[in-house]
């Protein structure tokens, strides 16, 4: 007698094929996080300005200065504070970043596993969970070099990692039960408003699929609300803990609304974003094509797809340059659950080969891109920084100029004397410095030499005269607070980008500005030179009423006020700048 194969056999062997994913997805985010965090330092190639910029939000959040109210930035409230998280677990600077991220990793294995376990076939689920994790976890802007190592931007990485996880619960479990509905309800809610609360263009997006989620039928319309209802609990729960924050936050993101206004190129450019990564989109639209001759192509599934693909050609061109769309990873997926959902034929039998082996084609370039940066930052990250390669006062930042090295590199004194003759301004200075060398932009200083000019600054400004009130710089980032321990000022924007954060149209007023500030950093040499010359055009005139010329050197120009001025109180600075309704067409408006 044969004996047929049982309920409980099969349920052994889903049981086991969990437990296989489940540790192999689990010991590889294990790797991943002790590797970026366990050496404690932040290594950076190249947007060292930006590594800097969420330091600095980490450090204004343990002053207890309150993300939107104290100081300002179209990021939400966790683009601060998980930093801030990162700072107090490692107890540096350097480690803050780093720490983060593994912190984040720990948040998002056990929501990975469950997503990934009760919706795919065990390959595809190691495959996607390995994609994803080296997706947050390495630091690397998609598609770039691994040599081009940062942990700039990482607020991108994070919120595409969410995104292909919430997205890819628009699949349905193996075997749906009320549990199922209501565990999905919940874990889109909260993936939902991590997004929200970290970058607001992928939480709309993130809102905008849990509508399209609602249509797809009655279990996926419950979860929906359900996760519609988690989001509300938690905007409700931060406006109790922060009374006003929503309302700071709009400020804010309206503010780099209008500063960016008529930057992203119209309604074209996601159809040029397209033809920029055509293999890609090729090979999703091959696995498309492939997997649904053996499948019945649903309105569900056209929409899902159609959805995939306009979110991500969006979001490219409104967050970042980088090469890659991440979310097209999706369209393999989708194609590998509905082969392992129907019965077995000889064309889905072939194809439940095909498509893994496409998939992994699909990740071949960023996974290899990906591994190399993470054990580059490792590697890096535990060799002690030659003096003068970083700034005295940030140990833990560790820089690896890619590339050329420049001859006569701004990070010796003999380049400086050499090229600052009399009469030159300083976009022929930085002409001169990158004459021949075609991967550096004129106005932008490598990472290294960066770091030289704040490690220049942290000298200067030790022998300056602060009283009580702060320091500003003129250019991307302030470093100066953190770096020297420091109070930061209350009433600046976190980041100084031009067209992106403030414009003529939105800057914040020169009283306001200065209301705290008794020193005024301006560099020679700055890290974004339209930044730096677009706050000297706003906030010159001021500038020259109430601050004098202290001290010049090769790299800063030091203003000090002639009369020092006491810290504006948190409530006078909410009534005139978060408090105040914006005045349309005037210069010193709000917006």
């Amino acid at each position: 007698m044969i004996a047929m194969p049982s309920i409980n056999t099969t349920w052994s062997s889903r049981e086991a094929s969990a437990w296989f994913t489940a540790a192999c997805l689990g010991g590889f985010a294990l790797v991943v996080a002790v590797l970026i965090a366990m050496p404690g330092r932040t290594v950076t190639a190249i947007y060292p300005e930006d590594v800097l910029l969420f330091v600095d939000a980490a450090y204004r959040t343990a002053e207890g200065q309150v993300h939107h109210m104290a100081y300002h930035a179209p990021f939400g409230v966790l683009a601060s504070w998980l930093p801030f998280l990162g700072l107090i677990t490692s107890g540096s600077t350097g480690g803050a970043l780093p720490a983060a991220v593994a912190l984040f990793i720990i948040f998002l294995t056990p929501p990975l596993l469950y997503v990934v376990i009760t919706r795919l076939p065990v390959i595809v689920s190691i495959l996607l969970g390995v994609y994803i994790l080296l997706l947050v976890g390495a630091p690397l802007c998609v598609g770039d070099l691994p040599s081009r190592i940062t942990l700039a931007m990482w607020y991108n990485r994070f919120c595409q990692g969410l995104l292909i996880l919430q997205l890819c619960l628009y699949l349905s479990p193996s075997a749906r039960t009320r549990w199922h509905t209501v565990v999905d309800g919940v874990l889109a809610g909260i993936l939902c408003a991590v997004m929200l609360y970290l970058k607001i263009t992928y939480g709309l997006v993130s809102l905008a699929a849990i509508v399209l989620w609602s249509l797809c039928g009655r279990t996926q319309r419950a979860s929906a609300l359900l996760a519609l209802g988690c989001v509300a609990a938690v905007a409700t729960g931060l406006e109790v803990a922060i009374p006003g924050i929503h309302v700071a936050y709009a400020h804010d993101v309206h503010f780099a609304m209008t500063a960016s206004a008529g930057l992203f190129g119209g309604i074209a450019a996601p159809l040029k974003a397209a033809l920029n990564h055509a293999n890609e989109v090729a090979l999703g639209a091959l696995a498309l094509g492939l997997g649904f001759t053996a499948c019945a192509v649903t309105t569900s599934d056209a929409l899902f797809v159609a959805f995939v693909l306009a979110a991500s050609l969006v979001l490219f061109t409104q967050n970042t340059a980088d090469r890659s769309l991440p979310e097209v990873v999706l369209l393999p997926v989708l194609v590998a659950a509905r082969l392992a959902e129907g019965a077995e034929t000889k064309d889905r039998r072939l194809l439940t080969y095909v498509i893994p082996g496409l998939l992994v084609v699909f990740m071949a370039e960023p996974f290899v891109y990906r591994s190399l940066a993470l054990y580059r930052h490792f590697s890096y990250a535990r060799v002690a920084p030659a003096p003068g390669d970083t700034a005295a006062a940030l140990p833990g930042f560790v820089t690896l100029d890619y590339g050329m090295t420049l001859a006569n590199s701004l990070g010796s004194e003999r380049a400086v004397v050499a090229i600052n003759e009399p009469g030159l301004t300083t976009q022929e200075i930085f002409q001169i410095a990158r004459s021949g060398v075609p991967d550096h932009g004129v106005s932008a200083l490598k990472a290294a030499e960066y770091m030289y000019t704040i490690n220049k600054g942290i000298e200067t400004l030790s022998g300056i005269d602060r009283g009580d009130g702060t320091v500003l710089t003129f250019d991307f980032s302030n470093p100066f607070p953190f770096a020297m321990n420091l109070p930061s000022p209350r009433n600046s924007l976190l980041q100084y980008h031009y067209r992106r954060q403030f414009s003529e149209q939105a800057f914040i007023p020169s009283e306001v500005l200065f209301s705290d500030v008794s020193v005024v950093m301006i560099p020679t040499l700055p890290s974004g030179l339209t930044d730096r010359n677009k706050m000297i055009s706003l906030y010159e005139e001021y500038l020259q009423r109430n601050f004098t010329i202290s001290q010049t050197t090769d790299y800063w120009v030091v203003w000090t006020r002639q009369l020092q001025v006491s810290r504006e109180t948190k409530d006078e600075h909410e009534r005139r700048f978060v408090g105040s309704a914006p005045e349309a067409g005037n210069r010193n408006s709000r917006l």
